[in-house]
């Protein structure tokens, strides 16, 4: 299998280091000297987009939405015929601009770190991470399958999903979060005593906060093309923050601990889900030759995470956790 990464940063530098031992593996970025740092680390090197597409099996973009948009331009005049994916935070402005003719599945890791750049890549960062695979525009069943195979090679688990699903679902789970973070962080700055709380923060604060160590600029990338979505977000979380203050002038302790409660509810689920995994509490499916792209797209309707996955005989087995 040859894969083709471009953009050496933190997620496609995170890929190469993963990958290289279990794949053809090669990578390109239009940063010369981050090239040039990447090949002296011992990984194999293309000086341009152009090279990098010969003999590539799969080419994943790693790199801001912008950019990406530039290099599929780039990736359909060259007529490359094998799967291309990207790996951004959004993904129905990327599926609304790829070329029809273009072999393209979105997909998106959970993953990531308020560091940068390629001396901050580290191949342990997609352990168990969720993974979204955007079907849209799938139409290649045997390319879709070494791209699910490839995922799971990093450790993660992949999630079937449609880019508008994506969208919404991520704005609330991701980009919110980025924004909430930065609202603590502006409310300190502007505290009249901010000196003490920096000297007194503990695993809350710390907890809350460390995404504001992201480059501004990326966090800017990420949520933009979201904004939509993400303003009416805020009013949501304005009104339940509006509920919680509402309680406390009340002095509605009991209330209080209900809401505290609900509120803890989400991330149990996903504990439990995580528990089910490493019991191997999953639940098994069949999928003749022929049938995985639509199989995967009735997934996409009830969200299910793919922790296996193998070929049998041209059909496949997919191990699953809900």
């Amino acid at each position: 299998m040859n894969i083709g990464i471009v953009g050496l940063g933190l997620i496609g530098g995170s890929l190469i280091k993963k990958l290289h031992s279990k794949c053809d593996i090669f990578g390109f970025d239009s940063d010369e000297s981050v090239r040039i740092k990447v090949k002296q680390s011992g990984f194999r090197i293309r000086n341009s987009l152009a090279e990098l597409t010969h003999n590539s099996d799969i080419i994943v973009i790693a790199a801001p939405t912008n950019a990406a948009l530039e290099i599929l331009k780039e990736l359909a005049a060259s007529n490359f015929s094998g799967l291309v994916s990207d790996i951004g935070s959004t993904k129905s402005l990327i599926h609304k601009s790829v070329n029809k003719k273009i072999n393209f599945v979105g997909t998106h890791p959970m993953a990531g770190s308020h560091l940068a750049g390629w001396d901050s890549a580290d191949p342990t960062i997609f352990h168990q991470a969720p993974w979204a695979l955007t079907l849209d525009q799938a139409k290649e069943e045997t390319t879709l399958a070494k791209l699910i195979e490839v995922i799971l090679f990093t450790g993660a688990w992949v999630v079937p999903t449609f880019a508008k699903q994506h969208d919404e679902a991520v704005v609330v789970s991701s980009h919110l979060s980025h924004l909430i973070s930065a609202g603590f962080g502006l409310t300190i700055e502007n505290a009249e005593n901010q000196k003490l709380i920096e000297a007194l923060v503990g695993g809350s604060y710390r907890d809350l906060s460390r995404i504001t160590l992201s480059p501004s600029e990326r966090t800017a990338e990420i949520v933009w093309p979201n904004r939509d979505d993400l303003v009416i977000a805020i009013d949501t979380f304005i009104a339940n923050l509006q509920g919680l203050k509402k309680t406390l002038k009340a002095e509605e302790v009991d209330n209080l601990v209900k809401l505290l409660t609900r509120s803890g509810q989400s991330r149990a689920r996903v504990e439990v889900t995580q528990q089910l995994i490493q019991k191997q509490q999953t639940q098994t499916l069949l999928i003749k030759k022929g049938e995985l792209i639509g199989e995967l797209r009735e997934l996409a309707l009830d969200p299910a995470l793919i922790t296996s996955f193998q070929i049998q005989n041209g059909d496949y087995q997919i191990t699953l956790a809900r």
